[in-house]
């Protein structure tokens, strides 16, 4: 995360990153951000309306007086994180995945402290830890999925995706990261043919067609 518009946007490093939220957010999966859906998921769980309930104290309040629930911890963790206060959010993630060990937004959590600390095999790890009990989560293969294509590993990060789509074939923020990826990787023509049609789509991620031109790009300069 796994949160978390990136996908295709360019980071300070010049390097492309990629979508991991339907909305993707400003930065790798979402870290200074809340998604929509999970906003709508914390909403239902905690019974209070999704927008103008999101302050520290409230969601410290919420979890004392909801000791078993999770949701209101996620909800503090993402507050935490958007203060920079790794060891807080983390704390908070950690609690929340306890008390719901299939609770992708907990987990997710956890690896995005993991990469704000830059350490990726740790978010990798923490991510390896939410797929043993949830295999084909969509979320957790596609955090995966960016992370491993951040460091260059394309055909392991395209294995991920291919293996969310298997459950969500028209996912068009897996797609799109398959897309991306397969340019980096080198197959323009199969990133083409994947990221041509969603580019068309309505509510395709904002970055689709700025994945497309370098795909195109990239099939330019090979001379394919």
């Amino acid at each position: 995360m796994l949160t978390l518009a990136l996908g295709g946007c360019f980071g300070s490093d010049n390097k492309p990153q990629l979508s991991v939220a339907e909305t993707p957010p400003p930065d790798l999966l979402g870290a200074k951000d809340i998604d929509d859906a999970m906003r709508e998921r914390i909403a239902r769980a905690v019974e209070r309306p999704a927008a103008g309930a999101e302050s520290e104290s409230h969601y410290r309040q919420l979890a004392q007086e909801r000791p078993n629930a999770a949701e209101p911890r996620v909800a503090l963790g993402r507050i935490l994180q958007q203060k920079q206060d790794l060891d807080g959010a983390k704390a908070a993630f950690r609690e929340a995945a306890g008390l719901e060990p299939h609770n992708v937004d907990a987990w997710v959590g956890l690896a995005q402290v993991e990469l704000a600390r830059k350490r990726p095999a740790e978010a990798i790890a923490t991510l390896d830890k939410a797929l043993a009990a949830a295999p084909g989560e969509l979320r957790l293969l596609n955090a995966k999925g960016v992370i491993l294509d951040r460091g260059g590993q394309h055909r392991e990060a395209q294995a991920l995706y291919r293996q969310a789509l298997l459950g969500q074939p028209k996912n068009q923020m897996v797609r799109h990261n398959l897309g991306r990826s397969l340019a980096l990787d080198g197959h323009a023509q199969e990133a083409i043919a994947i990221l041509r049609p969603l580019a068309r789509e309505p509510n395709a991620p904002p970055a689709a067609r700025e994945s497309l031109a370098l795909a195109m790009e990239r099939q330019r300069a090979s001379g394919t």
